[in-house]
């Protein structure tokens, strides 16, 4: 466990969530057992064994402002569909 978050950026809190799955689209998937502490939350898609994609971004109220799904499992989430993230900044 940690406190919530991984660590700063601009200023902000953030918790970087991982997948590795093949689907070209991913979504950013966050537990919902616990309260969401992170101010950001970044979705890391492993596409390769040493290589990383950023996908995206989501706020904590664009996460937890959704019903939560028993889903990809049996564990509560909440779900941000690929399409909602919001880019990451290139500069």
């Amino acid at each position: 466990g940690d406190a919530g978050h991984d660590l700063p950026i601009a200023g902000y809190s953030a918790d970087v969530k991982s997948t590795a799955t093949h689907i070209r689209e991913p979504d950013l998937i966050v537990p919902a057992d616990r309260d969401p502490s992170a101010e950001l939350f970044v979705l890391a898609h492993r596409i390769e064994e040493q290589k990383v994609r950023l996908v995206g971004w989501a706020e904590r109220d664009t996460v937890t402002d959704r019903e939560t799904e028993r889903a990809p499992g049996s564990r509560l989430n909440y779900i941000v569909p690929f399409d909602e993230l919001r880019p990451i900044p290139t500069k």
